[in-house]
């Protein structure tokens, strides 16, 4: 506080930052108590969760394919994720193979992988609630498509002999098989 011998007219006199309050000459006298307006109390905010991914793996698509995706068959799967304090959350892809897709709205991955994709790629996603964001990476194997295999197919006949037989057949990725003939002896059929 100025001394009143000091005071100084049309000096403003500033309390707590708070309140001015002009002073003169005159307020020699005791200073009347200046009102003091508290702060709106704000709660305590609770510190940021941040979200989490659900389910990111496409374990329900490799429980029906195995652990891998075959060349030009479709890889395609939900991410989900959620936010333990109820923020909206983001969802983007911050690095897919190349012909990936991933659409943040469904939030769905979609790929169909080419030849060129035989191998092992990583898959790298991101979700936000705008405070913090999680990203996860996980892997898919590219395998390329085996042949069939065909049983043992020779056999010997005696001229005249009838003949019928099933020829073991198996396909190691699990496709059905498609049966053709080249070449057939005079007289054979082939169903």
């Amino acid at each position: 506080m100025f001394p009143s011998s000091r005071a100084v007219r049309g000096a403003t006199l500033v309390l707590c930052s708070l309140l001015t309050a002009p002073a003169t000459a005159q307020d020699r006298a005791a200073p009347a108590e200046p009102e003091i307006a508290a702060a709106p109390a704000t709660p305590p905010s609770s510190p940021n969760r941040p979200p989490a991914f659900v389910r990111t793996d496409p374990a329900d698509f490799f429980k029906r394919r195995g652990k891998s995706v075959r060349v030009g068959h479709a890889a395609r799967f939900i991410v989900e994720a959620k936010d333990p304090d109820g923020d909206p959350l983001t969802l983007t892809s911050v690095r897919l193979p190349k012909g990936a897709r991933f659409d943040p709205e469904l939030q769905e991955f979609g790929w169909t992988p080419g030849p060129e994709a035989v191998g092992t790629h990583a898959v790298k996603l991101s979700v936000s609630d705008g405070r913090t964001p999680i990203e996860r990476v996980f892997r898919i194997e590219v395998t390329a498509n085996r042949a069939p295999r065909l049983g043992d197919a020779q056999f010997q006949l005696a001229t005249g002999e009838r003949f019928s037989r099933a020829l073991p057949a198996s396909d190691p990725d699990g496709d059905a098989l498609t049966w053709s003939v080249e070449s057939a002896p005079p007289g054979a059929q082939f169903d």
